[in-house]
């Protein structure tokens, strides 16, 4: 992501539905990762997340407590993508929205629209797609995923199916999620 030249970007991409039992060792992997971006980075480091539960949150959470500056980008505007979380974790989305240095929003791809995108479906999968693929061009990018590929457009396996092509690397943490 070559928005922000002058710092070193950091994205997530990972699963919504992780074990809430585990969440204290992934986050600890993720700020151990960090850390060392951090010693080694020649600019300050700037996460990028489109906050959704899960993977998305308890990497800026993990961020936070090192004192690390984010941004939110997300897939819909405001009011689609709030649509998207119960009112206890669209309480944990605005508090988290707000600490953001700045959030963006990605343009809606060629032929979608606020219409087309209302409802759950392929068009509003391309959004996902989009903004994973946005976080797959940040310097460096964290995947907190079980390793499979459920097929799902803008799922966590297709974003690091896309940074793979790009010939970059990534930092997996093997999760478990909820069955």
């Amino acid at each position: 992501m070559k928005l922000y030249k002058n710092r070193y970007t950091v994205g997530i991409t990972g699963h919504r539905d992780l074990l809430e039992n585990e969440l204290d060792v992934y986050k600890k992997e993720i700020q151990t990762y960090l850390t060392k971006l951090k010693k080694n980075a020649a600019k300050p480091l700037l996460l990028i997340s489109p906050l959704a539960d899960g993977a998305d949150r308890l990497f800026i959470k993990a961020g936070k407590e090192l004192g690390l500056d984010y941004v939110a980008l997300l897939p819909l505007p405001m009011d689609m993508y709030k649509n998207d979380f119960s009112s206890d974790s669209l309480d944990e989305f605005n508090s988290l929205l707000i600490g953001a240095r700045e959030y963006k929003i990605c343009n809606f791809i060629e032929d979608n629209n606020r219409q087309n995108c209302k409802e759950y479906g392929e068009n509003r999968d391309k959004q996902y797609l989009k903004v994973g693929q946005e976080i797959a061009k940040c310097d460096a990018m964290i995947a907190l995923w079980d390793g499979t590929d459920n097929g799902k457009m803008g799922g966590t396996a297709d974003i690091v199916k896309y940074r793979k092509n790009m010939k970059k690397s990534y930092y997996h943490i093997q999760v478990k999620r909820k069955k």
